[in-house]
């Protein structure tokens, strides 16, 4: 199949449209900053399809610049700001998106997306939080971060609600089948799972 054709389209002066591709030696450096999967990522597959259900659940199709975890991800890579404008953004998504591999995207997200208490990324946050590897996590623990990432603050000021989150997100890894179905209990009142009130990261310089 050939490429496809990457558009960043906008309105210029008088409302005409203008469209360009990004450089290829702009998308070759965002892909290089990206890098190669986390190691933790192939044995952890409850803890990427939870964020896959939480953040965008046609992630895996998009290939247009409109998913949510690509666009999140080149802001997190400290790209020149000419590269980072809306509309620059929205060339350079798609690129991304038509160059790398869905899993691998998803994992270089998951491997440093903000999840409070100075944490950066699954792997510290699960070692802060409950001690465990990502690839020991269950469902619930899973789906528990995949919920701090709207709002990380919640873990600590919010508990009822990042508990409301994390079973939309059990609902949703029960729909596209990553936990079995009748897997989330019938009680409103599930409370969130054991974790560390105190387990925190070390800031970042």
């Amino acid at each position: 199949m050939m490429r496809a054709i990457v558009l960043a389209v906008a309105l210029v002066a008088g409302g005409s449209l203008w469209a360009q591709e990004p450089p290829r030696d702009v998308v070759a450096a965002a892909v290089a900053r990206i890098g190669t999967p986390p190691d933790w990522a192939a044995r952890a597959p409850l803890v990427t399809g939870a964020f896959r259900v939480a953040e965008d659940r046609r992630f895996s199709e998009a290939t247009d610049g409109r998913s949510t975890i690509t666009r999140d991800l080149l802001g997190m890579l400290d790209l020149p700001p000419e590269q980072t404008d809306r509309l620059a953004l929205i060339g350079l998504t798609a690129a991304i998106g038509a160059e790398l591999p869905a899993d691998t995207i998803l994992n270089a997200y998951v491997d440093r997306v903000f999840l409070g208490r100075h944490c950066e990324g699954v792997a510290e946050a699960a070692i802060a939080f409950f001690g465990q590897p990502p690839g020991a996590l269950d469902a619930p623990r899973a789906a528990m971060l995949a919920a701090l990432v709207r709002t990380p603050t919640d873990l600590d000021r919010h508990p009822d609600r990042l508990r409301d989150r994390m079973l939309f997100v059990m609902a949703e890894m029960e729909k596209v089948g990553l936990i079995p179905t009748g897997s989330l209990a019938p009680s409103p009142d599930v409370p969130l799972p054991t974790h560390s009130a105190t387990g925190t990261c070390s800031p970042k310089p």
